[in-house]
């Protein structure tokens, strides 16, 4: 027993068992956020919640919101309104999410490592998140980041298929 640390392993065992069942949950939101992200075994339009989709991307980018070694937690502020179910191709209008987010990440990672802890602790980085019904026949989503903001030269091409702008890089104005 002495060998072994029978006393130790006695009271480690439940700490064990916690982080096991605490790590099963999050693969199961995971898998569940993929599967809904990906609706995969649904048709291509079909009435969705947009909330349902915003939430399963987010938790699909929770990594990349968390604090680095040089940048502090982004924050997520929701500010949901009552949507009506819409009618949509849901993998498209959740890879549009994605897309829109990750470019909001990208730009607040690069901003950030260039800013102080204080700067970062007086102003974190922000990603607002609006959605709300406009009328019977529209809803609107917003999503905002707090971030430097693109340059002219990106704005005039921004519909452009072809471009790629890294956040790391500002391009000339």
């Amino acid at each position: 027993m002495e060998e072994i640390d029978l006393s130790f392993l006695m009271a480690d065992l439940p700490k064990v068992l916690l982080s096991m069942k605490i790590g099963a949950e999050r693969i199961q939101d995971l898998i569940l956020s993929l599967r809904s992200f990906s609706r995969l075994d649904e048709a291509e339009m079909k009435m969705v919640d947009v909330h349902e989709g915003l939430e399963s991307t987010l938790i699909l980018l929770r990594s990349r919101l968390k604090a680095t070694a040089y940048a502090g937690d982004i924050q997520i502020i929701k500010e949901y309104g009552q949507l009506p179910l819409i009618e949509c191709n849901a993998s498209q209008l959740n890879q549009v999410f994605m897309n829109l987010l990750i470019n909001a990440i990208d730009a607040l990672e690069a901003r950030d490592e260039n800013r102080s802890a204080e700067e970062l602790l007086s102003k974190p980085s922000q990603i607002t998140i609006r959605t709300q019904r406009l009328n019977s026949d529209a809803i609107a989503i917003q999503i905002a980041d707090n971030g430097p903001g693109m340059s002219e030269r990106v704005k005039q091409q921004l519909f452009d298929p072809f471009l790629q702008q890294s956040p790391l890089v500002k391009a000339p104005d």
